[in-house]
């Protein structure tokens, strides 16, 4: 997903007020273990350096020089300043951040996001999603959670691990209790222009069921269960495929195991 300019990860990402793809990262996994990056440029691919600080250092979160220079060392190629710069990018671009939740056969949960941040950002600014555990991101051994939206909402409320507290603790299923925090988001910001609540949400279960849930206008998002793909848009919109051919590793759930 970095890699493609539709997403505001890396690739044409937004602008910080210095015309500059200022890229944060993080992930996640049901075992508590974490990895993030904040403020860094020139990196093809940030969610490779956050899972880097998950798997080689005891750190959460390594930010700007730092992270710059743990990349290099980490082997992590850096490219030309200005190379993911897309032309057509603008201040006013309304993309958002690239989202991930997964699932495998281990029952293994993961959560991770990376994202350029809103455009126009002063220098500095580290996105709540990006960066802020329990925010943009959580996953423990009930589930797995991702959001994206207004960074303001998501740092003052912490959406993502309210959603995974309210699975625990209510007998609600996934797709309910996200609606219900998302529903609680939307009367605390009542009034707000730009809407304050205009979040998305991916999450799993521990289970493996999916839920996706939005109150912005459009939210592309897609999983796989079973050797099918659905995937959609706009609101009330499903669409599914089969799946013929999955390169995938073995642990992998998106191939029909029946």
């Amino acid at each position: 997903m970095e890699s493609k300019k539709y997403f505001n990860c890396a690739y044409g990402g937004s602008l910080d007020v210095n015309g500059e793809v200022v890229m944060d990262a993080a992930i996640m996994t049901n075992d508590l273990r974490v990895g993030c990056v904040g403020a860094v440029r020139n990196i093809a691919h940030p969610i490779t350096l956050a899972k880097m600080v998950l798997q080689q250092t005891e750190h959460v979160l390594i930010v700007e020089a730092g992270a710059q220079k743990f990349s290099m060392e980490s082997g992590i190629p850096t490219l030309s300043p200005g190379q993911l710069i897309v032309m057509s990018d603008s201040k006013t671009s309304l993309h958002e951040e690239g989202n991930n939740v997964a699932y495998d056969r281990k029952k293994r949960l993961a959560s991770g996001t990376s994202t350029a941040g809103e455009p126009g950002k002063l220098h500095g600014i580290v996105s709540a999603t990006g960066t802020a555990i329990g925010c943009g991101i959580y996953a423990n051994k009930w589930g797995c959670v991702s959001v994206s939206g207004c960074d303001k909402t998501i740092y003052k409320y912490a959406p993502a691990q309210k959603i995974l507290r309210r699975l625990r603790r209510k007998a609600m299923s996934i797709d309910e209790v996200v609606a219900d925090v998302l529903k609680d988001l939307e009367k605390k910001t009542e009034g707000s222009f730009p809407s304050e609540s205009d979040i998305g949400v991916i999450a799993l279960t521990d289970k493996g069921i999916p839920s996706v849930s939005f109150k912005c206008a459009h939210f592309p998002w897609a999983y796989c269960v079973k050797g099918y793909v659905y995937y959609g848009c706009a609101r009330n919109e499903i669409f599914s495929e089969k799946i013929d051919v999955v390169e995938r590793p073995l642990d992998c759930m998106c191939e029909d195991s029946n």
